[in-house]
């Protein structure tokens, strides 16, 4: 009886102990894994950019994908990710896209002031260059973004894209509010390639999230440029058309789908 409780608990061991490795190579071994990941990264970004995180978040961490963690930190009020293959946690394999954020967080801050007032607090705003990686630092850095902010307008006009979210849950769209931050926008010298208006649609339990974009690029798509937006009358038509087309196209999608 002895020995049968002993191979049973050696089973039961060797089942937990497998059960464990494979649950933690595909979902990672918590905590121990995560801690070690924002150890690593608190080092990196400390030793790298000479920044004092105040949270560092494992954001994903699965078997087939990039490992990636958010963060914060007390030089900056946005957050940036850093990004590693799975059990490759040292400095040099270790990228971040701190000078995209930085950049965006720029190129928005502004428009952020402006939105934020208008709404109450309520609208989101935040900036994204076109292009990342070494296509955007061979067109700026960071050392030249610290040293003059201001550079990013200059390096980035028409290479970067403005969003905004204006309600989670709205009944109706707000087309003077669109046409006056549209309107600021274009007036304060911004020079976006892209502006993006989200917003939940009015049947979101059937159509969901959408987004309405303008982009000074006509011909791509179906976007407009943003000289043809010359009235509150006008934006609401182009909004419209382009809800209609979206409607229409998920319908076509679940219809094909059947």
């Amino acid at each position: 009886m002895k020995i049968f409780r002993r191979k049973a608990v050696i089973i039961l061991i060797v089942v937990i102990v497998f059960i464990y490795i494979a649950y933690g190579l595909i979902g990672g071994f918590l905590p121990f894994e995560q801690r070690l990941i924002e150890s690593r990264v608190r080092e990196y970004v400390i030793a790298t950019h000479g920044l004092t995180p105040t949270e560092v978040r494992v954001t994903t961490l699965y078997l087939w994908f990039p490992v990636t963690a958010r963060v914060e930190t007390k030089e900056h009020n946005f957050w940036f990710e850093i990004r590693t293959e799975r059990f490759y946690y040292s400095d040099r394999y270790f990228s971040d896209d701190l000078l995209a954020r930085k950049a965006g967080y720029i190129l928005s801050s502004d428009l952020r002031a402006y939105v934020e007032k208008r709404t109450s607090g309520e609208g989101l705003v935040w900036g994204t260059p076109g292009t990342g990686g070494d296509n955007l630092r061979s067109l700026i850095t960071l050392s030249e973004i610290e040293a003059n902010p201001s550079i990013v307008f200059e390096r980035l006009q028409r290479q970067y894209t403005l969003s905004i979210s204006l309600s989670d849950e709205i009944t109706a769209i707000d087309y003077d509010l669109v046409y006056d931050i549209f309107t600021w926008i274009m007036e304060a010298g911004l020079q976006p390639r892209r502006v993006v208006f989200s917003f939940v649609y009015p049947e979101s339990e059937n159509w969901g999230t959408m987004s309405v974009g303008i982009t000074c690029s006509p011909g791509h798509g179906g976007d407009i440029s943003f000289a043809d937006i010359n009235s509150r009358d006008g934006l609401e038509r182009l909004f419209e058309e382009s809800i209609r087309f979206r409607k229409e196209l998920a319908e076509q999608i679940r219809n094909n789908s059947r």
